[in-house]
C-alpha cells in the first residue's frame, strides 16, 4: 500500500491579493511534522518532487483570492476534487483536481483547475474566513444523502446543493439556510450572532459550530427548530500551566474563537496567539459523549461479574476523580464532567441484553438477582469543561446467601423436636429492624423447602429480650441488650429432613 501525505492551503494574501490561492505541498512524511518545523521548498519546473510546494492557479492571474473555506471529495486514485468557497459578499465556488498531472512553470500550474461557478447570491450576515466550509453527506435534514457544502455567516447556517452537480458559471447551486436557535430558544439563551467555523462528524451525524462564546453540536435544522446542544464558555482562564499545580487547562473561549478539525470521534480545537502561552491545541473525545454511545459504542463495557451466590443486590459504586488539579493551595481544581453506570443481567455473552441506567444513588436493590451481572460506563463529554471524569474503581455490593451479619445462629434457643430455629441479634441496625426473610433448605440437595418473611408471616415469628425465658410476637424494635433473640417456627415442615436455615434481609 502506498501512503499519500499532502497538505493543502488556501491562502488569502492581504498584501497582494493575486498572490493568494491554492498551495499543495506534496510528498510529505510524518517526521516532517516536528517541534522545530520543516521547511518545504517551493516548486520550480517539475511535478511530483517530494516535499515541494505547488501553486495551483485558477488562471494566469489568480482570481481565487478571498477564501471562506475548502473541503475535498475523493473519487478514485486519479480524482481528488478540492472545492473552495470564495468571495465574502456573494460567494463563488472553485473546483480543482489535486491528483491532476501538472505542467509546472516557476512553481505554478493551472492544470489542476477544473471550474469556477457563478455567484451564489447575497448572504445574510458576513461569513467568517476561518476554515468555514465543509462538505458532508448527512443522514438527516434537507441535504440528506447528497454531498452538500455547509458554511456559516454570523447569524445563518447555510447549505449548498450537491457540490458535484455544480457546473462552470452556474448560479443555481444555492440550497437553503437555517437560523441560530439555541437549545431552549433565544428566551432561554441569548443568540450569539457570531457563528464562526464548522466541521461535520459522520460518527455523530452532527455539526460542530464555533461562536464567540460557545460551541454548538447540532444537526442542520432548516425547519427553524432548536439546535441540539452547546458546550464550553468563556470562563476567563488563561491556560498558563506553570502558574499553579492546581490548574488544569481546558477549552475555553477566553483566548478567542477556536479553529476546529475532527478525526475518528476526536475534536481537535486550536487557539492561536502571539506567544507560547496563548497557543494551545486540545484533543477532546466528543464521539464518546454518553448521548451517542448507543450507536458509536464509545464506552467502557466491563467484564461480567459472577454473582452466583448473591441473595440481593444493594448498590453499584464508582470511585472517580471528579476534580482535576489539587483541592488545596490556590484551589483552582477544575470539575470534570459526570460519568454514569448501566447494568444488565441477561444477554451478556451474545451482547443481546438491554442496558439499564443506574440511578445517581447507585441503588439497585429492586433488581432481580441473577447468576451474573455486567456494568457499562459512559461519560458526558460535551459540557462546560469537556474534561472526562477519571474512573479509578467500580464495585458491586450485594448480600450473599449467608446469614445476615446482624444475627448469629442460636443452638440453645433452637429446638429440633419442635422444628424451631433461633438467632441472636448480635449487632444493632441503628434504627428500625428492616423486613427479614427466612428460607429453609434441604441441607443434602440444597432444595428450597419454604420461604417466609417478617411481614407476611405464614409461620410463627417470636422475639425474646431476656435470653429466651419469655417470648412475644416479633416486632421491629432494634437491639436493646445482648440477650435479644428471634425464633421462627414454620407452619409445617416434613420429618426426617436435614435442614439449613438462612436468615437475611428481605
Amino acid at each position: 500500500m502506498i501512503e499519500r501525505l499532502e497538505v493543502v492551503q488556501v491562502v488569502t494574501n492581504a498584501t497582494t491579493a493575486t498572490n493568494g490561492g491554492v498551495f499543495l505541498a506534496k510528498g510529505l512524511r510524518f517526521e516532517n511534522f516536528n517541534g522545530g518545523g520543516t521547511a518545504i521548498a517551493a516548486a520550480t519546473n517539475a511535478d511530483l518532487v517530494a516535499r515541494t510546494n505547488y501553486w495551483l492557479k485558477d488562471a494566469a492571474t489568480v482570481t481565487n483570492t478571498a477564501t471562506i473555506g475548502c473541503d475535498t471529495v475523493s473519487t478514485n486514485w486519479t480524482t481528488d476534487h478540492l472545492y473552495v468557497l470564495d468571495t465574502v459578499a456573494n460567494p463563488i465556488m472553485f473546483k480543482y483536481n489535486l491528483r491532476a498531472a501538472l505542467t509546472v512553470s516557476s512553481g505554478a500550474s493551472t492544470d489542476a483547475f477544473v471550474l469556477k461557478s457563478g455567484a451564489h447570491g447575497t448572504l445574510t450576515g458576513a461569513p467568517s474566513q476561518n476554515n468555514n466550509f465543509v462538505i458532508a453527506n448527512t443522514g438527516h435534514g434537507s441535504g440528506q444523502g447528497a454531498l452538500c457544502g455547509y458554511f456559516t455567516t454570523a447569524s445563518r447556517f447555510y447549505r449548498t446543493q450537491d457540490v458535484t452537480t455544480i457546473t462552470s458559471g452556474s448560479t443555481s447551486w444555492a440550497g437553503d439556510n437555517c437560523l441560530e436557535v439555541p437549545p431552549g430558544g433565544s428566551v432561554t439563551f441569548a443568540l450569539t450572532g457570531s457563528l464562526n467555523n464548522l466541521v461535520y462528524s459522520s460518527m455523530l451525524d452532527k455539526f460542530y459550530i464555533t461562536t464567540g462564546t460557545r460551541m454548538y453540536v447540532t444537526q442542520y435544522r432548516s425547519d427553524g427548530s432548536q439546535w441540539d446542544r452547546f458546550c464550553l464558555s468563556d470562563n476567563k482562564q488563561t491556560a498558563q500551566v506553570t502558574s499553579s499545580a492546581d490548574l488544569t487547562p481546558f477549552p475555553s473561549f477566553t483566548l478567542g474563537v477556536f479553529l476546529i478539525g475532527r478525526s475518528n470521534g476526536i475534536l481537535y480545537m486550536a487557539q492561536t496567539g502571539l506567544t507560547a502561552l496563548t497557543n494551545f491545541v486540545y484533543a477532546v473525545p466528543f464521539g464518546a459523549d454518553w448521548e451517542y454511545t448507543s450507536t458509536t459504542n464509545q464506552c467502557a463495557i466491563l467484564p461480567k461479574m459472577s454473582t452466583a451466590n448473591a441473595d440481593r443486590y444493594l448498590r453499584v459504586y464508582v470511585a472517580n476523580k471528579d476534580i482535576m488539579g489539587a483541592m488545596t493551595g490556590k484551589n483552582l481544581g477544575t470539575q470534570t464532567e459526570p460519568v454514569r453506570v448501566s447494568y444488565r443481567t441477561q444477554g451478556i455473552d451474545d451482547d443481546s441484553g438491554t442496558w439499564n441506567v443506574v440511578a445517581a444513588s447507585g441503588d439497585i436493590s429492586s433488581v432481580d438477582v441473577s447468576s451474573e451481572i455486567q456494568l457499562k460506563l459512559e461519560w458526558k463529554i460535551i459540557g462546560n469543561s469537556c474534561i472526562p471524569s477519571r474512573v479509578m474503581a467500580v464495585g458491586l455490593i450485594y448480600n450473599d446467601l449467608s446469614t445476615d451479619t446482624h444475627f448469629q445462629p442460636s443452638i440453645g434457643n433452637s429446638d429440633l423436636s419442635d422444628k424451631r430455629f433461633a438467632w441472636r441479634l448480635s449487632q444493632a441496625f441503628s434504627g428500625t429492624i428492616p423486613r427479614l426473610k427466612i428460607r429453609l433448605y434441604d441441607a443434602v440437595d440444597n432444595t428450597l423447602l419454604l420461604t417466609d418473611d417478617s411481614v407476611t408471616r405464614t409461620g410463627t415469628w417470636e422475639k425474646s429480650t431476656d435470653g429466651g425465658s419469655n417470648w412475644v410476637t416479633w416486632n421491629t424494635t432494634d437491639k436493646g441488650n445482648e440477650t435479644t433473640y428471634l425464633r421462627f417456627t414454620p407452619a409445617s415442615l416434613g420429618d426426617n429432613i436435614r435442614v439449613r436455615a438462612l436468615l437475611t434481609q428481605y
